[in-house]
């Protein structure tokens, strides 16, 4: 089973007022209609003090998703794992700027990674979202699950740990009560999935009756996060990753326990509380240390293509290792990458005779770099040696065996017209969607 990682899908899609309204609604907000903090997020009359909750980016991306099951084949080419099938395991969402009131938006949907878990199957969709002018705005990754079908031909990668939770009580808890038709309320906001409405369908899937979205759950503890510490303003949401550990039903009360780790970060869990089930774990919410200056934001987006990710840096580092496999028998070593901002492991083998790279993390890697995702070109622009200039600016970290680094110099100043050449073609392909 081949996969074409690059492959592409778009898609369009709009929002109003009305729509951020009845999101909020549908996630909880304004339970107490005189809470004059979370009527921000309902009273468009107030147009200048007008709220998106910023968990509301998923649900572009989950249309893009649902559109690609309806359609009966999924759009991006390589994908053969049965999409209708899938369970959502995962989300992580990240905010280049706040949600404006009302946005006419692009969508770039691409498959990051499919991986080979034995019995089962993984997939990770990645959603670029822009306004229709190509000012960047959030951007997703939807991460399902396949039981049952075997991922021979895909690549195996060992699962991320979660982060652990401090063993101190948590800095702050909130719990609410879900209502029961809550799920029929959610659907409105663009996700129909019928396992969600149809007790039918819910049963033939093997459920006892129809549940609540995973993602109207999320949406409940993105706002939990904002309103403990975020002074209640969602201008300051940055990104939130979690795991999805079990069902809600609807009529289920849902704890945030949530500990601050730091200024900008904070770990969460959730728990239906009548049945005493975690239902989110794995929670990372970042926050902006202040909210983000729109206007620079968006005047840079317009001068400047957007910068390369992770994907596309290690895309081109695999292809020069490809192309150069006597890196391996010159270095024989294993470098471990971590990425901030989208919090992806790397590894990079050296020792196994022919050289690797692949998502993951290595047992025993030799070197560990930690690094901005934002900082990736610049390690990789095909300059004089980055790794020296980007420690000492404070750019990047290196543990453990820090002399095996210097072997990785050769490999991390990759050839700079191969670079250029990959950037040019996903700046072509953005430029011009099929």
């Amino acid at each position: 089973m081949e996969v074409a990682a690059n492959a592409v899908s778009y898609l369009e899609t709009e929002y109003d007022q009305n729509d951020a309204a009845l999101y909020a609604l549908a996630v909880g907000a304004a339970k107490d209609p005189l809470d004059e903090t979370e009527l921000l997020y309902i009273n468009e009359f107030k147009d200048e003090e007008f709220r998106v909750l910023p968990t509301m980016a998923v649900l572009p991306a989950t249309q893009v998703f649902l559109q690609a099951i309806k359609s009966g084949k999924p759009s991006l080419e390589g994908l053969e794992l049965p999409f209708a099938n899938g369970l959502h395991g995962e989300q992580y969402t990240e905010m280049y700027r706040p949600l404006p009131p009302a946005a006419k938006l692009k969508h770039t949907m691409r498959l990051k990674q499919a991986i080979d878990k034995g019995r089962s199957s993984v997939s990770i969709l990645a959603v670029e979202t822009t306004d229709e002018n190509g000012v960047p705005l959030f951007y997703n990754e939807i991460t399902s699950f396949y039981a049952g079908v075997p991922g021979a031909g895909l690549e195996k990668v060992p699962s991320t740990p979660l982060p652990e939770l401090p063993s101190r009580n948590p800095d702050a808890v909130i719990a609410e009560q879900t209502d029961v038709n809550q799920a029929l309320l959610y659907r409105l906001c663009g996700d129909w999935n019928p396992m969600h409405v149809d007790p039918d369908y819910a049963k033939a899937a093997g459920y006892e009756k129809p549940f609540l979205h995973g993602l109207c759950t999320f949406g409940y503890a993105g706002r939990h996060v904002i309103k403990a510490f975020c002074n209640n303003d969602s201008r300051l949401f940055k990104s939130i990753r979690v795991r999805f550990a079990s069902i809600v039903m609807p009529g289920d009360t849902l704890e945030t326990r949530m500990w601050q780790e730091s200024p900008t970060r904070v770990l969460f869990e959730m728990r239906a509380v009548e049945r005493d089930v975690v239902v989110l774990k794995g929670g990372v919410v970042e926050i902006f240390d202040k909210v983000p200056d729109i206007k620079s934001l968006t005047e840079a987006s317009k001068e400047e293509p957007k910068t390369l990710t992770a994907d596309d840096v290690f895309g081109v580092y695999k292809a020069h290792l490809q192309a150069h496999p006597e890196i391996a028998t010159e270095s024989q070593m294993i470098m471990q990458f971590v990425v901030k901002n989208r919090d992806s492991n790397w590894v990079l083998d050296l020792k196994n005779g022919k050289g690797d790279l692949y998502q993951g993390i290595a047992e025993n890697a030799d070197v560990t770099m930690t690094i901005q995702e934002v900082n990736m070109p610049e390690l990789a622009s095909g300059e004089e040696p980055q790794l020296q200039k980007l420690f000492f600016a404070g750019k990047l970290k290196l543990t453990g065996d820090t002399m095996a680094s210097k072997k990785l110099e050769a490999f991390a100043n990759i050839d700079q017209k191969l670079y250029a050449a990959a950037t040019a073609e996903r700046l072509s392909k953005a430029a011009n969607p099929a």
